[in-house]
C-alpha cells in the first residue's frame, strides 16, 4: 500500500471513531422566567424541553395536557397538528 493510501485509511478510521463514538448529551439551560398560575403561585421552566412546570391544583380535560397554566390539546404535539385551542387550566 502506498503512502497516500495509508494516510487515507488512517483519516477514515479517525473519522469513523469520531462519528461512531456516542456523544454525551449536553446540559440544557432554560431561561429564568416565571409563569404566574391562576392560584397566584409561580412556576419556572424545567429541562430538557424548557416548558413551564405544571401549576399546582390545575386539572385539564381528558384530551389535553397541562403546559404551565394552559391546557394544550394532545394532538398539538403530533404531526399534522390539530386546530383545537388551548384553554386555561381550572
Amino acid at each position: 500500500m502506498g503512502r497516500k493510501a495509508s494516510i487515507a485509511v488512517i483519516i477514515l478510521v479517525i473519522l469513523a471513531i469520531i462519528y461512531l463514538v456516542p456523544q454525551k448529551p449536553q446540559p440544557v439551560a432554560c431561561t429564568a422566567e416565571a409563569l404566574i398560575c391562576p392560584d397566584g403561585t409561580g412556576v419556572g421552566r424545567v429541562p430538557p424541553d424548557c416548558r413551564f412546570a405544571p401549576c399546582p391544583n390545575c386539572t385539564c380535560p381528558e384530551a389535553y395536557l397541562l403546559d404551565g397554566s394552559m391546557c394544550t390539546p394532545k394532538c398539538y404535539y403530533q404531526e399534522p397538528r390539530c386546530l383545537m385551542p388551548s384553554i386555561e387550566c381550572n
